[in-house]
Parts: C-alpha cells; sequence; structure tokens
C-alpha cells in the first residue's frame, strides 16, 4: 500500500468513527428538565433580595 492510500483509509476510519459517536450522542442525550422553582427556591430569592 502506498502512503497516500494507508493516509485515505485512516481517513475514511476516523470519518466513520466520529459518525458513530455523534450518533451515539445524539440518542443518549439528556432530554432538558426545567429547574423547579419550589419554596425553598423563593425564600431564598427573598434572603437575597433582602441581604443583597
Amino acid at each position: 500500500m502506498l502512503r497516500k492510500e494507508k493516509i485515505a483509509k485512516l481517513k475514511e476510519e476516523m470519518k466513520k468513527r466520529l459518525e458513530e459517536k455523534v450518533r451515539r450522542n445524539k440518542q443518549n442525550k439528556a432530554k432538558y428538565t426545567p429547574p423547579r422553582y419550589d419554596k425553598v427556591y423563593y425564600e431564598g430569592v427573598k434572603w437575597l433580595e433582602e441581604n443583597g
């Protein structure tokens, strides 16, 4: 094999691996859940406003 052929083969293999990694990351991506605003949050905001 010539050097150029080896490099081309390596690039193709890297491209396949990257595509597989991107595909897996898209599948495993967690859904965004908005933060929970409860009593503790509002008490904390009130405390910050009073003491800030």
